[in-house]
């Protein structure tokens, strides 16, 4: 009878190496356990800013208006795939955009105008993200709507800071402009 022979040698550094990496895995659990809970709080400190109640309540009734004929709404929410669409959408953006990061922090010289067309895709692609957003949201009240639209907000800030003065020398030069 043939059989497979164990070698136990260095058996110790593994089992080591094993703790080490449970031990830095538990730490890491710790830390996202505390960030879940502050993220939390600040998520129920949001849901009381009843100052927000007048501009969201106008701002739903215009985009409530804006995705008024149905099919509009329908294609908006995602009904045509069986699925929300924001969801699914946030992922274009967010993607382009870390990706522009990580070739403008490891990819050199030679990755600048992939770099510029991720940041270009991740402009466009965040147009029908926020409709698809805004389209849900203006269907919310309260609690949910005031979160909708610091969310809205706060989502907003990276288009600000790729804006179309700051893109276009951007999408000038992928262009060839």
């Amino acid at each position: 009878m043939g059989g497979a022979t164990v070698s136990f040698t260095g058996s110790q550094e593994m089992i080591g190496t094993h703790d080490l990496f449970l031990n830095s895995l538990a730490g890491f659990a710790e830390r996202m356990e505390f960030a879940m809970k502050q993220l939390d709080s600040v998520v129920k400190a949001v849901e009381q800013f009843d100052f927000l109640d007048g501009i969201s309540s106008s701002l739903a009734k215009a985009v409530g208006k804006a995705v008024d004929p149905r099919p509009v709404r329908n294609l908006l929410s995602g009904t045509v795939i069986g699925h929300p669409l924001h969801p699914v959408l946030t992922d274009l953006p967010i993607g382009a955009w870390t990706m522009a990061a990580l070739l403008d922090l490891a990819g050199g010289r030679s990755s600048e105008p992939a770099a510029d067309l991720l940041v270009i895709a991740g402009i466009a692609t965040a147009v029908p993200t926020a409709a698809a957003g805004l389209n849900d949201w203006s269907d919310t009240e309260g609690k949910t709507q005031r979160t909708g639209i610091v969310h809205a907000w706060q989502t907003a800030q990276p288009c600000a800071s790729t804006s179309p003065p700051k893109a276009a020398p951007r999408a000038a030069k992928v262009t060839g402009g």
